[in-house]
């Protein structure tokens, strides 16, 4: 996810859009504070 973010240079609201997330918690797991789970990654 952070290395889709990087190569097309996306803010973390662009891609909280993206993947229908919000942006609390692309960066906690940007900081590794929460785990990337099947879950998160299926919405």
């Amino acid at each position: 996810m952070i290395k889709a973010r990087t190569e097309k240079r996306l803010t973390q609201i662009e891609l909280a859009k993206n993947i229908e997330s919000d942006r609390s918690r692309i960066s906690g797991v940007e900081k590794g504070t929460l785990n990337l789970s099947l879950e998160f990654l299926k919405k």
